[in-house]
């Protein structure tokens, strides 16, 4: 399996098909309600990586506004439920809190150099601040982030779009 290193990767790669686990990643909400989520297109591969995740204790953090754009999107599907299992996540996994206001002020220069919309600066600016081996998102957008600055994991079906948007065929 590839690692972000290898030629072609463009520092995009399948969470579906990573061989190994980062120890430190930033898990977005679109992953998260994925993940969480047994009626979402592709939760059976985000649910397998984020028990991978747990099984081999990584260091997974999620800010501030993941939270409440899980807590909209349970209510606006009509699956307030999902929170629960958002909790038990939370109390059972190496999960932890990383608030707005400690990378609000990367925001701006994000959206600026990237086009980022201000949510997905906030989940790029957050992997920069924890360190994080890699951002775990659905969204292909986050590759106009260039691979020096962020990895990206991204579902298998979002491989391709993510590394043209690097300038790298798939």
């Amino acid at each position: 399996m590839s690692s972000f290193e290898e030629s072609g990767t463009r520092g995009v790669l399948a969470f579906d098909h990573f061989a190994a686990v980062p120890a430190r990643v930033v898990l977005d909400s679109w992953f998260l309600r994925r993940a969480i989520d047994t009626t979402a297109r592709g939760h059976d591969a985000a649910a397998a990586f984020l028990q991978r995740l747990d099984l081999v204790s990584a260091d997974c953090f999620y800010n501030g506004l993941t939270e409440l754009e899980l807590i909209e999107s349970a209510h606006a599907i009509g699956r307030p439920g999902l929170l629960a299992e958002w909790g038990t996540i939370k109390s059972t996994t190496r999960v932890y809190w990383v608030g707005v206001d400690e990378v609000a002020d990367d925001v701006e220069a994000l959206v600026a150099r990237y086009g980022l919309t201000a949510s997905g600066a906030i989940q790029v600016a957050t992997t920069i601040a924890v360190d994080a081996d890699a951002l775990v998102s659905v969204d292909p957008g986050l590759a106009v982030v260039d691979a020096a600055t962020l990895s990206l994991l991204v579902d298998v079906d979002s491989v391709a779009a993510a590394r043209r948007y690097r300038g790298q065929p798939s």
